[in-house]
């Protein structure tokens, strides 16, 4: 997929994820304004929602991540998640830690059921759900609530929400293809109930510019952290038939309002120059130096790669 100037969306995406990991702020800013300009806010979204997810639960800045992403906040997500850089989770924490938060679900009856519950079985597994929530301990909750989301995902966002998790992203839990991830969102979203009870930083904003060029060269060191294939010199070479090839929306509109194909054959010659003078301002690709395809293609990758066991919740951001 090609992004608005001629990357690939996918080695956007992991400059986006390495950036915020690293706390690269600049890095950050220029991935996520290549995908606005490639009218892939969507995208840009759930790949900040990734983010998220992989950095710890009890970051100082849970309140304002679960307050951007409840409000589809792109830039007040970002700058959120821009504090502080973090480490790929390798294996999940469930140790009971918390902060007291008091006066919380008392008296809420049970609702739903488990494959293969008793009902006074269920009782008891709210009860210790509630009394864990009612003590901030959203570890403890999580550990409890984590088993059951392969078989009783539905079950386990319903109770989410009615333990105060927003429901935009308890929905979450039974719509992510990948088990180690939703088990996180399990965590974030207990971890947030928690925080919001607590005080909230002041509001952290990261705006993003307007995409202008390819402002940005892509670092083969970050994009192995993702395990991003290299990108031949000769995807810039010859006629620009890669921008129809799992088109982003950006191309999709272009080529729509010029009347072009997607084997670039147009209704007319009018129409083939709208798509060239527009989608190529400056030059075509055929026509960049050596230095310029370089930013993008043909970067020398390393010959191992450390495995990504998150690569999975990576892919699953364009389902």
């Amino acid at each position: 997929m090609a992004t608005r100037h001629l990357y690939h969306v996918e080695d956007i995406s992991a400059t986006l994820l390495v950036a915020i990991q690293q706390n690269q702020r600049s890095i950050a800013r220029e991935a996520a304004a290549e995908l606005i300009a490639s009218e892939e806010s969507t995208l840009l979204f759930r790949l900040l929602t990734l983010a998220w997810c992989l950095d710890e639960p009890d970051s100082p800045y849970q309140s304002q991540r679960a307050r951007a992403f409840e409000e589809g906040d792109s830039e007040a997500l970002l700058g959120s998640l821009l504090q502080n850089g973090y480490d790929l989770p390798e294996q999940e924490d469930l140790l009971e830690v918390g902060k007291p938060m008091k006066g919380l679900l008392k008296g809420i009856p049970v609702q739903g059921t488990l494959k293969g519950w008793t009902k006074g079985q269920v009782q008891t597994l709210w009860n210790a759900l509630t009394s864990a929530m009612s003590k901030g301990q959203w570890r403890r909750a999580a550990h409890l609530l984590c088993p059951h989301v392969q078989s009783n995902a539905t079950q386990v966002a319903l109770w989410m929400r009615t333990l105060g998790v927003p429901e935009s992203f308890a929905n979450l839990v039974k719509t992510t293809v990948y088990l180690p991830l939703a088990h996180r969102m399990v965590r974030h979203g207990l971890a947030s109930v928690c925080a919001m009870a607590l005080p909230m930083p002041s509001p952290v904003r990261c705006i993003i510019p307007t995409a202008s060029g390819r402002t940005l060269t892509l670092s083969a060191t970050a994009l192995s952290v993702w395990a991003c294939e290299a990108r031949p010199i000769t995807d810039l070479q010859g006629a620009p038939v890669w921008i129809t090839e799992e088109p982003t929306a950006y191309w999709v509109s272009l080529l729509e309002r010029c009347k072009g194909t997607k084997d670039l054959i147009f209704e007319d010659e009018e129409g083939e120059e709208s798509l060239y003078s527009q989608g190529f301002p400056m030059d075509i690709p055929d026509e960049w130096s050596s230095e310029e395809r370089r930013k993008s293609h043909g970067l020398s990758f390393l010959t191992t790669k450390a495995p990504n066991h998150w690569r999975f919740a990576f892919d699953a951001c364009w389902i």
